[in-house]
């Protein structure tokens, strides 16, 4: 946890779930160290609106929290991300210690 923390240090960070979850949002900043903007896929216009949030550029890394959204969702997601530069996070369900091993996986060093 303490490497994905070093990691993340710095980069704003934007987490997007299927749902608000401010308990998990509380473990994520105490853990990993990052306020992340919250964004929730709840229904088509929030999820273009997610994508825009991200091609604004504000985000140094996006996290997915898989498991819970589609597919499709997530690449529409990924493929704004790409198309900026920002890393994409993949995280199992959104636990911390998931995103943490995610980041050591998809974060360069």
């Amino acid at each position: 946890v303490e490497r994905a923390r070093e990691r993340l240090a710095g980069r704003a960070a934007l987490f997007v779930s299927n749902r608000g979850d401010p308990a998990l949002r509380a473990l994520l900043e105490q853990r990993l160290g990052i306020e992340p903007d919250w964004a929730t896929i709840d229904h088509p216009r929030a999820l273009q609106g997610i994508a825009d949030r991200v091609r604004n550029g504000r985000y140094g890394v996006v996290l997915l929290a898989t498991g819970f959204m589609s597919h499709s969702h997530e690449q529409i997601v990924m493929d704004a991300a790409r198309g900026v530069g920002v890393p994409v996070v993949r995280a199992a369900k959104g636990r911390p210690v998931g995103c943490a091993l995610a980041v050591l996986r998809d974060l360069p060093a």
